[in-house]
């Protein structure tokens, strides 16, 4: 939740009309997965968020990905999981009745859910509309290499002012100084400690209490009552999660929110919510700097605030917030399954430990310290000293104490952004870690066109390209391809001379000599040859070797051998299963070879599938799935040589560090950095599961060792894909292309390795 402040009015106007300090408190952690299928751009937030991934099991024992599962409120619209965590307390709630202050949570949390449920369906288009420009930057900032907070903090004024105006507001820029100019927004954010430290989990518990009674109820009715009881218990618990998240992000955990809110009837010289603006230097630096916490479970990290939460080193609080969110999920099916509510529910003992001791050396000092009985705070000084341990009664800084609070503490004292506690270590416990070598955050599913989502039931195609990020996938016998540098482009058919290309099979992407290649199958088996030339596609026909053509049902893979400067194709033989290779020299359109791989093992290289290849520092090596069975198998390809040939070595099953066999349920994917010596190999597995498998090569030697992982995003779900993924190592960063098992839709997942 970030809090916005401006500069303040000078102190001569004071005297004259009370004015509203500019404050702003909203909560980004909930705002990732905003959006459901169909309204996705490249850039979204959707697939970084806390629901993707996560499972709902429905009343008939099905179970659905919550990002798919769609719920239709009272007013018609039409929302996923997701974005009702999104739209939850920021911008529908009521104002001037936080759920914490009431005596009755549970009805009080139902009377707030109704502002969403019975919202203007005209109104939350708009607000998801601007969440769409807001999920568009963040992904712009991630392919740039930047971290989130980044593109937060150069657009926040401007999402403000839309949500405002969408929320009945002023679009007038000088609104937050004039409450007449305000929006619901505003005065929601304005009252909104239903989002910090204990008064977040009594929200949150009085959320999964309604949605677990619902769940419990619904579990006696029969046909729709019983599924849709289901459904409206997880639409609940949607609603409540948005308060869940916002217990993991640090800048909401110990900031005395409401304590100092109190102080605006205290202070008979405060302007109007200066103490609340105060409450943002808090939240900032808390949020920014992170905070040390524990939880029941046994886990032990470092929690970071609005605007980071995909920021790498927020990593293990990630997955923590995952766990958290699966336990309440199963909270809510087990009160259905139960026929009542969970006595003891599993989600509890995930969340952080409150309150955080404000003396702890392993966290800064506390900005602001709320005293019990007393409706003062005491505040650090100085504020550069972020670990002073000294706080001074705020009284004593003048008539305006809290005027001055508010200017100086968002001004010339502002507290520093040092980026990580003082305290050291690793994160521990049994749900701090995703399990996976490289870390994974799924960026969104990719879009043909706005509104329509990009699908195919083959292997997709990447590469870059003089800084563009090019993507190829199969449709039907055709190819759609499309284009990335800040943004993607609409997917266009791939044509030559006007002409629809026809193909039948998918196409492999290759740069070499300083251009871009694209190869694929004809309906005949041929392999086909195209160049891009700056404008448009041109096509060098059919890749033949002395007059034949080389042939294949698979699609076929391409590797550029920066020693030997040579393009060598890879490809299963037509009707047959031995590997093939054919390659060229520079930028000549001579091909030579056309013949079965050789290594000298004494058996001939075999494949059912397509192949894949990964060139590193060493060389190029060649993956496959072996003919008639599963095993990954690799070829190491030489080109060290000073004649410019080169060499295959292997044909050898990988064995994993464990001694076991790697296997894959279709194909490989790998990729790597020509100047590094690691590879990194993706597998789909029975259970849809991709497994990633890291090669690395031990010391000087030529012997190598691979290390078994499992695929997961950053929240700690797997990735699935029943179909080979594309795979690209971009400006240090992995880009992966699945397939979504039961649309087929096209996901973008960043890796880091």
């Amino acid at each position: 939740m970030d809090i916005k402040v401006n500069q303040p009015l000078g102190p001569d106007q004071t005297q004259q009309q009370p004015r509203k300090v500019p404050m702003r408190f909203r909560t980004r952690t909930a705002l990732a997965g905003g959006r459901r299928p169909g309204v996705a751009f490249f850039g979204s937030a959707e697939h970084w968020s806390v629901v993707d991934g996560l499972r709902l099991t429905l009343a008939d024992g099905s179970s659905h990905d919550a990002a798919h599962l769609e719920f239709t409120l009272e007013n018609g619209c039409r929302l996923s999981f997701g974005q009702i965590v999104a739209l939850a307390g920021d911008f529908y709630a009521l104002p001037h009745k936080p759920i914490s202050d009431q005596a009755d949570k549970p009805a009080a949390f139902r009377e707030t859910f109704a502002t969403l449920d019975k919202a203007n369906p005209q109104e939350v288009k708009k607000i998801l509309g601007i969440m769409e420009e807001e999920f568009q930057a963040i992904a712009n900032a991630i392919a740039k290499g930047e971290d989130p907070h980044e593109a937060y903090a150069r657009n926040s004024d401007h999402w403000d002012l839309q949500y405002n105006v969408a929320t009945g507001g002023s679009d007038k820029k000088v609104y937050p100084y004039d409450t007449s100019l305000w929006g619901r927004y505003m005065w929601i954010a304005s009252f909104n400690w239903d989002h910090f430290g204990a008064h977040a989990q009594d929200v949150c518990r009085a959320g999964l209490q309604v949605a677990m009674e619902t769940a419990a109820s619904a579990s006696t009715q029969q046909g729709l009552h019983r599924s849709n009881g289901l459904l409206k218990a997880y639409a609940y618990l949607a609603f409540a999660s948005h308060y869940l998240t916002d217990g993991f992000a640090s800048g909401h955990l110990r900031t005395p929110r409401r304590h100092l809110h109190d102080f605006q009837s205290s202070q008979t010289h405060s302007i109007d919510f200066a103490p609340d603006a105060c409450a943002k230097a808090m939240h900032d630096e808390d949020g920014f700097n992170g905070l040390w916490v524990s939880n029941a479970a046994g886990d032990h990290w470092i929690t970071y605030g609005d605007g980071r939460y995909f920021d790498t080193v927020n990593a293990a609080n990630r997955n923590v917030m995952r766990a958290a969110l699966r336990a309440a999920i199963a909270d809510v099916y087990r009160a259905f399954t139960d026929g009542k509510a969970v006595a003891a529910p599993t989600y509890l003992r995930l969340l952080p430990k409150l309150p955080l001791d404000p003396q702890a050396t392993d966290n800064f000092s506390p900005l602001f310290v709320a005293k019990p009985g007393e409706a003062l705070a005491r505040v650090r000084v100085p504020t550069a000293n972020s670990n002073s341990r000294e706080w001074m009664r705020a009284g004593i800084l003048g008539v305006a104490p809290w005027w001055v609070l508010a200017a100086e503490l968002n001004g010339a004292l502002r507290p520093p952004k040092i980026g990580v506690p003082p305290g050291k270590g690793q994160a521990t416990g049994p749900n701090t870690g995703s399990g996976s070598a490289t870390n994974w955050i799924v960026q969104a599913r990719l879009l043909e066109r706005q509104g329509k989502p990009l699908t195919t039931q083959s292997s997709p195609a990447i590469a870059e390209f003089k800084g563009e990020r090019w993507v190829c996938v199969k449709q039907g016998n055709q190819f759609l391809i499309g284009r990335h540098r800040t943004q993607w482009t609409d997917f266009q058919l791939l044509k030559v001379s006007g002409d629809p290309v026809q193909t039948s099979t998918p196409a492999t992407l290759v740069v070499h000599g300083d251009v871009l290649h694209c190869f694929y199958a004809d309906f005949e088996g041929c392999l086909q040859w195209l160049q891009w030339n700056g404008d448009r596609w041109m096509k060098h026909g059919t890749v033949q070797v002395n007059g034949s053509a080389a042939k294949t049902d698979r699609a076929p893979c391409a590797v550029s051998l920066p020693n030997a400067r040579h393009l060598v194709l890879f490809f299963k033989g037509y009707r047959s299963s031995d590997l093939y290779y054919a390659w060229r020299f520079e930028k000549e359109t001579k091909w030579l070879g056309n013949t079965p791989v050789q290594t000298g093992q004494g058996y001939a290289a075999m494949t059912d599938e397509q192949p894949c290849a990964a060139c590193t520092r060493e060389g190029a090596f060649v993956y496959f799935r072996a003919h008639g069975g599963r095993s990954v198998y690799s070829i190491w390809v030489s080109d060290n040589d000073p004649a410019r040939n080169f060499y295959f070595y292997g044909n050898e099953p990988i064995r994993l560090i464990d001694k076991s066999v790697a296997w894959t349920s279709a194909a490989v994917a790998a990729a790597a950095q020509p100047t590094d010596s690691q590879v990194l190999l993706v597998v789909p597995h029975d259970d849809n599961a991709l497994r990633s498998i890291t090669q690395q090569t031990l010391g000087d030697t030529t012997q190598r060792q691979y290390l078994p992982g499992d695929v997961d995003a950053a929240d700690g779900e797997q990735l699935l894909s029943n179909i080979t993924p594309a795979l690209a190592l971009i400006d240090g960063r992995y880009w992966m292309l699945s397939v979504e098992p039961e649309a087929h839709q096209v996901m973008l997942s960043f890796g880091q390795p």
